[in-house]
């Protein structure tokens, strides 16, 4: 497993960019305290969603603001999902299980 970040340094309501292996990830705190992680960037536009709100469960993409599903990746509007990744949250800390 690769540690991504410590949970405290996720701030409210705004996601942490990280990368790994090249990639930006997302990591996104809901309002229940939950990590998530989901691509950076929008699958409609293809820009980073870096400077996104997080906001009842959803990660809203500061370039159009569709909003993303935390859990589920998906959108309400007609647009791709957002891939969600698949992470493990322990001892304070996000890591990556794949």
């Amino acid at each position: 497993m690769t540690r991504l970040a410590a949970i405290d340094d996720i701030p409210d309501m705004r996601p942490l960019r990280v990368e790994h292996e090249g990639r930006g990830i997302l990591l996104c705190r809901d309002e229940q305290g939950r990590v998530h992680a989901i691509d950076e960037l929008c699958p409609h536009k293809g820009l980073s969603m870096a400077w996104g709100a997080v906001l009842q469960g959803h990660l809203i993409c500061p370039w159009h603001q569709y909003a993303f599903n935390l859990e589920t990746g998906r959108c309400a509007r007609r647009c791709a999902p957002a891939e969600v990744i698949e992470i493990d949250v322990r001892d304070g800390a996000v890591y990556l299980t794949a």
